[in-house]
């Protein structure tokens, strides 16, 4: 499948910052929250598909909340969905 052609995927992702009876981190220190920091930089690498964005933002977050915070995602996306394709 040729990355560059999104609409090779088709389908719904909703994310949220943290799983049931969770609490998000605000992360007060910087701009974002801790999910959106680690979202924001996830999105700008090149060749990940929706997919292994999100499995690279969850287990980022997860490490650095100290294992307290655990984003979830429920999908039923087809196919592979590339924000920034590669070179």
């Amino acid at each position: 499948m040729n990355p560059a052609r999104a609409a090779d995927a088709e389908g719904t992702l909703i994310a949220f910052a943290t799983g049931d009876n969770n609490v998000a981190a605000d992360n007060p220190a910087e701009n974002n929250g801790l999910f959106t920091k680690h979202l924001v930089a996830a999105l700008q690498t090149a060749a990940l598909c929706l997919d292994e964005i999100f499995r690279s933002v969850k287990q980022d977050v997860f490490l650095a909340s100290g294992r307290k915070q655990n984003p979830f995602t429920y999908d039923n996306i087809v196919g592979r969905y590339y924000f920034q394709p590669g070179p």
